[in-house]
């Protein structure tokens, strides 16, 4: 009989077993055996293919989540980057301003103060870095994350060194700042001038008389602020000057507010430019409301205007 035996044999050598493949049923198993195979190799090619597949979607899914951390990094920096050089820049511009004010009109045995060069060249850095900074926002979709973080290091570095600067020139420039501060530059109240520092009709007695000081007429209750630093010397009442404020701005400058209608501060307060004083009133022997306003400079009344900077 055609084809082929396989038998089986315990170890004892009993029950053996004997089974017959016909000639036919092998050719079938071999046949099946061929048109298998390809579909065995290539479901083991399609298994590795999406194992592959799916550690890739994970190292991708990785490195996105990763960027997007960076990118909340990057972002937080370039807030605080921005807010640097916003705080930089009120600091450059104060500083200008209390640099470059023209006080060569203010004489009072101090001379004239000239502006302060290096100003305007650490000014000039300013641009320079913000600049930059746009230059990055425009680009950052297209530099790499490690260029971006080069480059906010970069202007990190020179935000810092100009504000380092900064300070230097405050530094540098302290006894000239604190004296403008103590300028009586600006007027104490709004309104018109009435009478002028110097001789004038008196307004009581008739007679040509010395003015002190200047008067600013205003209505009843507008705020007098003060023009400078400094200290209250006087808050009270003082005969003719009515309810009277007197301030010491040191450097030997002292400023006069009288006829008010209340007062806001009291002996030994210490204010600061812009704070209010007191009202404008018409109290001991005024006309009407106005301010009546002093500057006295090593004792010697001086005309107010001479202090005020031109607009």
């Amino acid at each position: 009989m055609n084809g082929y035996h396989i038998i089986v044999v315990p170890n004892n050598a009993a029950n053996t077993k004997r089974l017959h493949l016909s000639s036919l049923t092998m050719r079938l198993v071999g046949l099946l055996a061929i048109l298998l195979l390809p579909t065995f190799v290539g479901a083991i090619f399609m298994t590795l293919h999406y194992q592959n597949k799916v550690a890739l979607l994970q190292n991708q899914m990785i490195e996105e989540n990763q960027i997007i951390e960076q990118k909340e990094i990057l972002a937080s920096k370039i807030s605080a980057l921005e807010r640097a050089l916003s705080k930089t820049q009120v600091s450059m511009e104060q500083l200008k301003g209390d640099l470059t004010m023209d006080v060569s009109s203010i004489q009072a045995g101090v001379g004239p103060i000239e502006p302060d060069g290096d100003v305007d060249n650490k000014a000039a850095l300013f641009p320079k870095v913000t600049s930059q900074l746009g230059d990055y926002l425009e680009k950052g979709g297209k530099m790499s994350l490690p260029l971006i973080n080069t480059k906010l290091h970069a202007y990190d570095e020179e935000i810092e060194t100009l504000q380092s600067d900064i300070q230097g020139i405050y530094t540098l420039n302290e006894d000239k700042i604190k004296f403008l501060a103590s300028m009586p530059n600006v007027m104490p109240v709004d309104g018109w001038i009435t009478s002028n520092f110097g001789f004038r009709h008196h307004p009581y007695s008739g007679i040509n008389k010395m003015h002190y000081g200047i008067d600013v007429a205003s209505p009843t209750g507008t705020i007098v602020r003060a023009p400078a630093d400094g200290k209250v010397l006087v808050a009270n009442y003082a005969g003719g000057y009515g309810r009277e404020v007197v301030l010491d701005h040191g450097f030997g400058v002292n400023t006069v507010y009288g006829h008010a209608s209340e007062l806001f501060v009291k002996e030994g307060d210490f204010v600061k430019k812009g704070e209010p004083l007191a009202a404008v009133g018409s109290t001991g022997s005024s006309t009407g409301p106005h301010l009546h306003y002093e500057v006295h400079v090593d004792g010697i009344p001086t005309d107010p205007l001479q202090f005020v900077f031109k607009q």
